[in-house]
């Protein structure tokens, strides 16, 4: 259990180190999907109301316009007033991201029998340091003082966290019971519920890549920009960044849309700051350090704790548990 509110902002960088897409290649991605009119993007999106409405024009209009930005996220934001288009991203979205949880060795079957490989990802490591330090008596506990705010479309903290939970208490109950205060926001949405969570919009993870009506269910729950900043998940997001004592930053980009989610409206800024630049040149660590306080900062003469470092997502967690879990 973390004795500071910490949030922990999650990036692509962090699925990277599950063989997930980093936002330049889901976008190279989706642009050849599209181009190429794939045919379970397409056959979820004649099931659409006017979807059925040519169909080839849509796709490679979209493909095309879709290479004159960084990011899909950015892109869906900039044509948020035609909603098909909207709504065809979502699907060009869910087909991939479905598609790599398929292939990355993360489903149920593979999970139920151990973590296995993935012991020393930075899931695992995290999990396993507070499962170390809390005890069974408290695994109720375990999430507490702790949000993730992650910008990728993927479960992967879900669904390891899950598995990893009751693999090593093989107990169903005391799983739920920890599972139930882990909170993990998605900005821009996931791809639905996994089957622990319930609700209504249940997609389990890595099924149905290949089929419209999964491809259709995930896209329901992914998010514009716009709708994200309108929603009561803004309002949750603002509140995590105004209660944290710690906020850690990794595989992260520090994109203009991204940082105007996190702006921080009171003082003092957190105690801790600790932000993973892996790979960034120099040029943009400034950008990125800059565009982090002035999200996280109200009063420049109080400015905590700032700490940056250049670690590939996992190793960062190796490297900097200790700090994070430590006292004042």
């Amino acid at each position: 259990m973390f004795r500071h509110r910490t949030v922990f902002v999650i990036g692509a960088g962090c699925s990277k180190n599950y063989k997930f897409d980093v936002g330049s290649e889901l976008l190279s991605n989706i642009v050849k999907k599209t181009a190429r009119e794939d045919e379970v993007i397409a056959s979820a999106l004649v099931r659409l109301p006017g979807g059925n409405i040519d169909v080839k024009r849509r796709l490679t209009t979209f493909s095309a316009g879709l290479q004159s930005h960084e990011t899909i996220d950015q892109y869906l934001d900039f044509i948020q007033n035609d909603q098909l288009s909207v709504a065809l991203g979502k699907i060009a979205i869910a087909r991939c991201i479905l598609e790599q949880e398929h292939a990355s060795g993360l489903t149920d079957e593979k999970l139920r029998t151990g973590v296995g490989s993935f012991a020393h990802t930075w899931v695992s490591r995290l999990i396993s340091r507070i499962l170390r330090d809390l005890g069974r008596g408290n695994i109720a506990e375990m999430f507490s003082n702790l949000t993730f705010i992650c910008f990728n479309y993927d479960r992967i903290i879900e669904q390891i966290a899950y598995h990893q939970i009751r693999n090593a208490t093989n107990d169903e109950g005391e799983t739920r019971a920890a599972l139930s205060q882990l909170r993990v926001l998605h900005p821009y949405g996931s791809l639905g519920n996994i089957p622990w969570q319930g609700g209504s919009n249940v997609v389990e993870f890595g099924r149905g890549h290949d089929e419209y009506g999964a491809i259709l269910m995930a896209s329901k729950s992914i998010r514009t920009f716009t709708e994200t900043v309108e929603s009561k998940l803004g309002q949750e997001i603002n509140v995590a960044i105004n209660n944290a004592e710690q906020v850690c930053f990794n595989g992260f980009g520090y994109i203009r849309q991204n940082m105007t989610l996190l702006r921080r409206d009171n003082e003092p800024p957190p105690r801790l700051t600790l932000m993973n630049q892996y790979l960034m040149p120099n040029p943009e660590r400034v950008l990125a350090v800059r565009a982090v306080k002035a999200a996280l900062v109200r009063n420049t003469s109080l400015l905590g704790s700032m700490i940056e470092t250049d670690l590939d997502a996992s190793e960062f967690m190796n490297h900097w548990l200790g700090t994070i879990f430590a006292d004042p």
